[in-house]
Parts: C-alpha cells; sequence; structure tokens
C-alpha cells in the first residue's frame, strides 16, 4: 500500500529540519570543540573528525529516501530551515558570547581566526555532498536497512543538539558584559 503524499511531504518537512539542525550548528559548535579542546594536543583533531562523521551520517541518513523527488524535497526545504537556525545564532550573538566563554579575556580577533572554522565547513560541505550522491545512487539498498531507524534517530539526534545548543547558550556570558 502507498503512502499519501501529505503524509510523505509532513515527514519531508521534519527531515529537512532536522537536516538543518545537523549541519547549522557545525559552525558554531566545532569551534567550541577546538577551543575548549585545543589545549590536549592534536587529539582535539579527533573530537572534530569524528563529530564531523557523525554529523554528516546523520545528514545522510535524513537525507535518504525512496524516492528521488522525497530527497530534492528535504534537499530544497533544508536551505530555508538552515537559514532560519542561522538566524537564531546571529540574532543570540552565539559566536561571540561562545568566544568570550572560552577566552574570558579575549581582545580581538587574530587574521588567521576563521581559517580553521572555514577549512571544517568546506569539508562538511563535500562530505554532505558526496553522501548526496551515495543516497541518490543508492537509495534502494540504503532504504531497505535503514528505513526503520531513520526518523527515531534523526528526531532524537536533533533533540540532543537542539538541547546541547540552548545548554551552552545558557552557559556564555550576556552580550552587555562583553566589551566590543
Amino acid at each position: 500500500m502507498k503512502k499519501s503524499f501529505f503524509i510523505e511531504f509532513c515527514k519531508d518537512i521534519f527531515l529537512a529540519g532536522c537536516m538543518a539542525v545537523f549541519f547549522t550548528p557545525v559552525i558554531f559548535l566545532s569551534d567550541i570543540i577546538s577551543n575548549k579542546f585545543s589545549s590536549i594536543g592534536i587529539l582535539w583533531l579527533s573530537f572534530i573528525l569524528l563529530y564531523l562523521v557523525v554529523i554528516t551520517a546523520l545528514y545522510g541518513l535524513a537525507f535518504l529516501s525512496e524516492s528521488k523527488l522525497h530527497s530534492y524535497i528535504r534537499l530544497g526545504l533544508s536551505i530555508p530551515f538552515s537559514y532560519l537556525c542561522l538566524t537564531y545564532f546571529w540574532n543570540t550573538d552565539y559566536s561571540i558570547r561562545s568566544l568570550y566563554w572560552i577566552y574570558p579575556q579575549y581582545e580581538k580577533p587574530g587574521p588567521g581566526n576563521g581559517l580553521l572554522l572555514l577549512l571544517i565547513l568546506v569539508l562538511l560541505g563535500m562530505i554532505c555532498i558526496a553522501e548526496i550522491v551515495l543516497c541518490v545512487e543508492y537509495r534502494q539498498q540504503l532504504c531497505q536497512k535503514f528505513r526503520k531507524l531513520q526518523f527515531p534517530l534523526c528526531a532524537a539526534a536533533a533533540v540532543i543538539i537542539i538541547l546541547i545548543v540552548v545548554l551552552l547558550e545558557r552557559q556564555f556570558p550576556p552580550m552587555s558584559s562583553i566589551p566590543i
């Protein structure tokens, strides 16, 4: 029995939102991970790589669908949802407040401050694009394996990421106490 298009579309909307929740916080959370764990040497890089692998696996799982149409609907809907997530981070001054939370005596950013973040974003983007190609190419085999796990795993991971973002945001100093 075929599922109705409306039910599939609702699922697409939810999973597109999950894709945005997986992708957008990486910009900020990977920066927090790299700054918090940089004192333990090169080991912090393995934390970031592990984080990226988990996030891209979740992203691919949310993208996966039996129909190419639904996969592309999810991808298309994830763009405005990512903008909404990014707007939250901008409006709460998440990056500035997290930086002052990590380094309370921080004064001005150096010239190479965004290079690692840019590399992480490029790497994440390339991995997600490769995952999208793989999901489209091998969707039938992958759907049979992961159909039952897709919705609950993506929902649980999205809730965990949202909780982490909100709990961290509550730890940051207020913007009024930051000298800019």
